[in-house]
């Protein structure tokens, strides 16, 4: 669905998930073949600042759990304009097509990635103002047969739930671009123990909740550059 598609729907009266203002959120999943991903992870962390440079990054994590040999990313941007413009800047840069992006093409085994708004009654939390704790980030995938109101009240309730058992929730986003229908979560947890513990709880006080549409998780950690600690 379109985004103009998106917002004639949503943008009702009793039905706002978004405006024509919304920022734009790309998450980005790469797969990197084994052989080389201790090399990956070390060039990263020497040249991606120079991608840090250009445009405001969330957050760049390593996959623990839900996934082998993967990391994550969030970018923000003010529209698709902004977007399209950054990857020009990013297309013309030899510094960062000859140190760091040509290098790691050949590393990657799968790359994919999709195009996300924030709902309305989540603010995604800045890195700069994220407390600098270490901890663990849960990942959250869901899949709903339509996104509209319904779904934003049943995801916004069970985010309220899980915030009460003591659950930093980083952002809430929808995506436009990618898989339809699909929400991510994301959560900052101490640690995994922490997780399992939150997890036994919420089961027994509020039961499933919104299992039925939980697609996957990943236990993921934020790598050494990355903004959000």
């Amino acid at each position: 669905m379109s985004f103009f598609r998106l917002l004639s729907r949503v943008s009702k009266p009793g039905c706002r998930l978004l405006s024509s203002q919304s920022k734009v959120y790309e998450i980005r999943t790469y797969d990197i073949v084994p052989k080389d991903y201790g090399r990956f992870l070390a060039l990263s962390k020497e040249k991606l600042h120079l991608r840090l440079e250009v445009s405001k990054c969330l957050g760049y994590w390593l996959v623990d759990m839900g996934g082998l040999n993967q990391v994550v990313h969030i970018w923000e941007y003010d529209s698709f304009a902004h977007r399209a413009a950054v990857r020009k800047q990013l297309g013309g840069d030899a510094k960062w097509q000859s140190e760091y992006f040509q290098p790691v093409l050949p590393m990657f085994a799968k790359q994919t990635n999709a195009m996300m708004y924030a709902f309305d009654w989540q603010a995604v939390q800045d890195p700069k103002t994220s407390p600098g704790q270490a901890g663990m980030f849960d990942l959250e995938m869901y899949s709903f047969d339509e996104m509209n109101q319904t779904t934003s009240s049943k995801m916004k309730a069970f985010t309220q739930e899980t915030s009460q058992a003591g659950v930093a929730s980083i952002g809430v986003w929808f995506t436009d671009v990618g898989q339809a229908h699909q929400v991510y979560r994301l959560l900052r947890y101490h640690d995994g123990d922490h997780r399992r513990e939150v997890q036994a709880i919420r089961r027994e006080k509020y039961g499933e909740g919104l299992g039925e549409h939980l697609r996957q998780s990943k236990l993921i950690v934020p790598a050494p550059w990355s903004p959000m600690q």
